[in-house]
């Protein structure tokens, strides 16, 4: 049904990318193709994390509103999140930066296809605080997806890489908690798995990342369980992140409800 891609509230690797929206941890879904028509959804998703980096540790809270339209082989996604941050006992409190995405099937459809998804976010978040990246990112990536039975799989090959940052070559790698230390410019991968196990009720797990182009960059690794039930025109989710390698969070819960239009 169109409008069954939804916004997820970490967005690692392929990246959405299920997740607070902020850290630009990104998955990519396949565009549906089973409806003629448009349809729209809005999600809401809750957070929570604990981190550990070299200059900071602490935990946040996030609320993630997002909105998602879709029509035969095209969607787009939009978010944004407000977060409390607290780091070294110090309290914040604002926005992160704005996340916009499209996505387009090339090829196939139902059980096998492979698209296209550009992603941009854009420097609303406070970067001093650590909400933001302070730039513009942009992140074009290619994607694949194939079903057999109650089996999905899917990957993406992505590339990110900074807009308007500063020309010093100090980018803050791995010291802003709600962004991951997102690299001036990169490859990202990710690699997802799926199964229905119920009617309304899936199971799944993904893993993803980054591999920095630079010399001072931060390769990281993040590892995704995720849990998925429908009722109705709801969907809600449930995830446990973790950090595997080169991320600034230790641990990250989200859960979000989706509604289909």
């Amino acid at each position: 049904m169109a409008g069954r891609v939804v916004i997820a509230a970490v967005c690692l690797g392929i990246a959405i990318p299920n997740g607070a929206l902020a850290d630009h941890s990104h998955h990519h879904e396949a565009a549906t193709t089973e409806a003629p028509g448009s349809a729209w959804s809005a999600s809401l998703g809750l957070l929570a994390a604990s981190f550990s980096t070299q200059s900071f540790v602490g935990d946040y809270q996030g609320l993630t509103p997002g909105v998602h339209w879709a029509h035969t082989r095209f969607s787009a996604a939009s978010g944004i999140g407000a977060y409390r941050l607290r780091k070294n006992g110090a309290l914040y409190h604002g926005v992160g930066d704005l996340f916009v995405q499209g996505q387009a099937v090339l090829v196939g459809h139902h059980a096998r296809s492979a698209g296209i998804v550009f992603a941009m976010s854009a420097p609303t978040g406070s970067q001093r605080d650590g909400l933001g990246m302070g730039h513009v990112m942009v992140m074009p990536a290619l994607w694949g997806s194939w079903s057999a039975g109650e089996v999905t799989l899917a990957a993406s090959a992505g590339y990110g890489h900074a807009i308007g940052a500063s020309q010093d070559g100090e980018h803050p790698h791995g010291t802003g908690p709600i962004v991951d230390p997102m690299n001036m410019r990169e490859l990202t991968w990710s690699a997802t798995g799926e199964v229905s196990v119920a009617r309304a009720l899936r199971l799944g797990a993904r893993l993803g990342g980054a591999i920095a182009l630079e010399d001072s960059g931060v390769h990281r690794t993040v590892g995704v369980a995720r849990a998925v039930w429908t009722v109705g025109r709801v969907d809600t989710s449930a995830e446990l992140q973790l950090g595997i390698a080169g991320d600034p969070f230790i641990a990250r819960g989200v859960i979000e409800t989706a509604l289909r239009f």
